[in-house]
């Protein structure tokens, strides 16, 4: 397991002219995180907006530059994450002369970013996101996601990271896995979930709080499918589908569309329960940093709550700390 007390952290800034500056000494709270819901990594850092070769910080790092994170366990350093400069601001008082920043990988633009697609009938899951990258200039470096025949595809006007994220949902609802995207050293990669070949384990030793909640609030026990209105406006009920209705009714209605066949609707609700049709289990679980530890990767857990192997769903790593906040779910 990892030691805490031989970690070390190094932030090196790139300058758009190809400048590179180790400013580790400066850098007094920072750290990087993957949200639920999150396309990007996203990296936090604080610093004394002092001198540095001459110059203030400030006038240094600018928006634009890029910011990498080593990770060192007593040995070779890693990166452990990247991102360019997206927010900075300095903050000013009597005592204090603060300088920070926020830097998002290259996915980030995905989100903030829209573009029209439309793939022909056949087109395989590979094929089309190789042509999204391609037109984007993010080389994909792995690629061992799932590549199935789509039906015709047409987006307009919608985001990158929707489009990409659809069509990866769409691919894995046919072999019924996940799949995550992520960037690594500035190249993009497509995984099933969980892949990853070191599978840490946390327990009491390792781990510093372990909070364990469940909830129903949101939670769909009953999907019922309507049909099309008549002239009248009257809709008939082409089906309902039930889920755990012990804990209540909680119903969600979708529409069987005049496009869509009975089955696809029905694969529609049962999609719905599948995801929605159970108690929510939020596990959040705080402890000594593993910096390698990402969003999607599998570890394993065993509490006096819980045991067994999860998926990591968040994850927020502190340098200045050495330590991580993580949100889990189960495999």
């Amino acid at each position: 397991m990892i030691d805490a007390n031989k970690l070390s952290y190094t932030f090196i800034l790139l300058t758009p002219d190809n400048k590179q500056y180790d400013i580790t000494p400066m850098v007094q709270d920072g750290g990087w995180e993957e949200g639920k819901g999150e396309f990007a990594v996203r990296i936090n850092g604080t610093m004394c907006n002092g001198m540095y070769k001459k110059k203030r910080i400030s006038s240094i790092i600018k928006i634009g530059c890029m910011v990498r994170i080593l990770a060192s366990h007593g040995g070779k350093k890693t990166e452990v994450a990247r991102g360019t400069i997206i927010d900075w601001g300095v903050s000013r008082n009597r005592a204090r002369n603060d300088f920070s920043f926020s830097a998002y990988d290259d996915l980030y633009f995905f989100q903030e970013s829209q573009d029209n697609y439309y793939f022909t009938k056949g087109t395989k899951t590979k094929t089309a996101f190789s042509k999204i990258f391609s037109d984007w200039k993010i080389p994909m470096d792995k690629y061992q996601g799932p590549n199935v025949e789509h039906a015709k595809m047409a987006f307009k006007n919608d985001t990158l990271s929707n489009i990409v994220l659809d069509i990866l949902e769409e691919a894995g609802t046919k072999n019924k896995d996940k799949y995550l995207i992520r960037s690594v050293k500035g190249k993009v990669q497509i995984l099933p979930r969980g892949s990853n070949k070191d599978v840490y384990h946390f327990g009491n030793s390792n781990l510093e709080t372990k909070d364990f909640k469940q909830s129903i609030s949101g939670m769909i026990t009953r999907v019922k499918i309507i049909g099309q209105e008549d002239k009248d406006g009257k809709s008939n009920v082409v089906d309902v589908l039930d889920g755990d209705t012990k804990v209540g009714i909680r119903q969600k209605i979708i529409t069987n569309s005049k496009s869509e066949s009975k089955e696809d609707a029905q694969k529609e609700a049962e999609k719905i329960l599948e995801e929605q049709g159970k108690p929510e289990k939020r596990i959040t679980l705080e402890g000594p940093d593993v910096p390698y530890l990402r969003k999607g990767d599998k570890v394993h857990v065993k509490t006096e709550y819980v045991n067994g192997y999860f998926y990591v769903t968040s994850i927020r790593h502190d340098c200045s700390k050495a330590s991580m906040s993580m949100e889990v779910e189960r495999v």
